[in-house]
């Protein structure tokens, strides 16, 4: 009785929700962000932001924006590591914070999230945030933009403060990033919503206004030793993302690992078939039950086993939401970040990923532990599925 109970509590929830007038506008702001991108807006953002960066750089700091340490990374895994080293920065700010977000909900964490900019703010920390539209419409309900007229904590003050500028706009933006004080630059998948406290997922760090001037200035980019390589699609620039993806694929030698969220783009399954015929070990970890896509999902695992090697090939379903973006390639190279292996994230949207190799040692044995016990955890797919005609259309329309 409790069961059915619970799940009559949810519908009801989630029928109230598609009554309500906000979650309308939020998915109404998404549809518009989605058809009408002003990524020319975002570059002159970015423009203003680096100038400002340039000249805090000089009145504080002495040294060259060159000649910070250029390779320092680390990894945070899910948001229960990322969030509380976030809010740990943003307390420890002095000058700058700059935020670019694609979902930001109204919930307890995005709400925690408003109250220590604020803080920050009262400090004299100056707060640039852009929020990208096409996000909007995963937001419903809890939307970041129907926080604006709000008269309750933290929104109220959010929105009126003097040093926190906000900026809506469509751009195409799916990247997730943080910048604090010009020289911690932070880039992954995770969205500010409390359901990434418990998804799987991952945030990098990087050390450096090397980092941060290249992010701003939507340039790929090649730490001095070779070891961490910054890799992005920019707004009105160049693709980057999917070029290395598939020169990682094709350099491989033994084995690739792939553990994503949303895996349906034909080139990379095509690339795959072949280095499994090459005797290429092919390994996916692929979420058991993901929040959208979820047919696509099983759609391209099955073209992948039709037209690769079986034999060297496994696929894996993780039990709990999985929302990661990450391919390990020979052991040795790990490619994380925003971008999702779908054709719309690769080839249009705005994505910041970042490529580290055989230099960081203790960070990449970190990654493989990790991987391993996901593997450990999840259920490996015996043989081929039968697939329904709705199911195929569910598929043909990324769901």
């Amino acid at each position: 009785m409790g069961g059915h109970s619970n799940l009559g509590r949810r519908v009801i929830g989630r029928l109230r929700m598609c009554l309500s007038l906000r979650f309308w506008q939020s998915l109404k702001r998404g549809w518009n962000g989605y058809m009408r991108r002003e990524r020319w807006v975002l570059s002159l953002l970015r423009t203003r932001m680096l100038f400002r960066l340039r000249v805090e750089g000089l009145l504080h700091s002495s040294r060259s924006l060159r000649g910070w340490s250029q390779s320092k990374v680390k990894i945070w895994v899910d948001g229960r590591e990322f969030f509380p080293r976030l809010r740990q920065l943003i307390r420890k700010s002095q000058r700058s914070i700059v935020i670019q977000m694609f979902i930001w909900r109204d919930d307890r964490l995005g709400r925690e999230l408003a109250a220590a900019l604020v803080e920050a703010a009262d400090r004299g920390v100056q707060v640039d945030i852009t929020k990208d539209a096409m996000g909007d419409g995963f937001e419903f309900a809890s939307d970041f933009v129907g926080t604006r007229r709000s008269a309750s904590a933290p929104w109220d003050r959010f929105w009126r403060h003097p040093a926190i500028a906000v900026r809506h706009f469509s751009g195409g933006e799916h990247a997730k990033i943080f910048v604090v004080d010009g020289k911690v630059l932070l880039l992954g998948g995770m969205n500010v919503g409390t359901e990434y406290l418990e998804w799987h997922d991952y945030f990098v760090e990087l050390r450096g206004r090397y980092w941060v001037e290249a992010f701003l200035q939507g340039r790929s980019i090649l730490s001095v030793n070779g070891t961490v390589e910054l890799i992005l699609n920019a707004p009105g620039g160049r693709m980057n993302v999917r070029p290395k993806l598939r020169q990682l694929l094709l350099d491989a030698r033994s084995s690739i690992l792939l553990e994503h969220s949303y895996f349906s783009d034909p080139e990379t399954i095509e690339v795959l078939a072949r280095r499994s015929h090459e005797g290429v070990r092919v390994t996916l970890i692929l979420p058991e039950a993901p929040d959208v896509h979820g047919h696509a999902n099983l759609q391209a695992v099955d073209r992948l086993m039709s037209q690769g090697e079986p034999r060297n090939i496994r696929i894996f379903t993780f039990p709990r939401n999985l929302h990661a973006k990450l391919l390990l390639v020979d052991r040795r190279k790990l490619f994380i970040g925003s971008a999702n292996l779908i054709a719309s994230s690769l080839d249009t949207l705005g994505e910041a990923n970042v490529l580290i190799r055989m230099g960081h040692r203790k960070l990449l044995r970190r990654m493989r532990r990790a991987l391993r016990y996901d593997m450990s955890i999840s259920k490996l797919l015996v043989g081929r599925r039968r697939f329904s005609l709705w199911s195929a259309v569910l598929a043909r329309v990324g769901l």
